[in-house]
This record gives C-alpha cells, structure tokens and sequence, in this order.
C-alpha cells in the first residue's frame, strides 16, 4: 500500500532532497512534504518486514520516530543550518499530515 504516487507532490519533495546534493532552495515545506512522503515509504518497509504494530499508540510512536529521524538526518546531511531551528515545527506538520492520513485510511489498524 502506498500513500502517494510517484508524482505526487510529497514524492517530488522527497526525491529533490534524497540525493547526496541538494540543488533547489529547500523550505521548510518542501522538507516536511518530503518528510511525509519518506513515513509512508518507512512505514511500508516496516509493515512488509515485521507487520503491522500490536496496536495504534505503538504505530504513531514509530511513524514519529521515522520523521524525526529523516528531518535530522537531512538537515545534518545537507548542512542546511537555515533550518536547524525549525526542525521541530517541520517534524510536528510532518506528523499531523501523516496522522490524518493514517485517520482517514486507518493505516495502523490490524
């Protein structure tokens, strides 16, 4: 199951700042987008190697856990200190647009 197709503007955010060279001028919109769109893909990986979680706290712990982590990674990865202080806010609306997604598709559901 995937959240987003492939030319989707999550998937567009995400491959612009998946390289190991960034070329565009990154936002903190462009970085939540592609936050978003690397939980869905860690999300999936996750359900097809261990299944779905026990129950929905330990699913939202993990989809949080997965933006966290990529956020940091990239901010650190690309140097991109413009946004060091905005990382939480970009992790927070990453999460809040996953966790409607999820509500909407009951994605953490067994």
């Amino acid at each position: 199951m995937s959240w987003f197709t492939s030319d989707s503007m999550q998937a567009s955010a995400w491959n612009e700042l998946s390289g190991n060279t960034v070329r565009v001028v990154v936002t903190s919109a462009l970085m939540t987008n592609a936050a978003v769109y690397h939980a869905s893909k860690t999300w999936d990986e996750h359900v097809r190697a261990s299944g779905l979680p026990e129950n929905r706290d330990t699913a939202i712990k993990l989809i949080r856990q997965f933006i966290i982590r990529y956020v940091h990674d990239l901010i650190v990865k690309h140097n991109l200190k413009q946004l060091w202080e905005e990382r939480d806010c970009i992790s927070k609306d990453a999460f809040e647009r996953v966790h409607s997604i999820a509500d909407q598709k009951k994605i953490s559901q067994r």
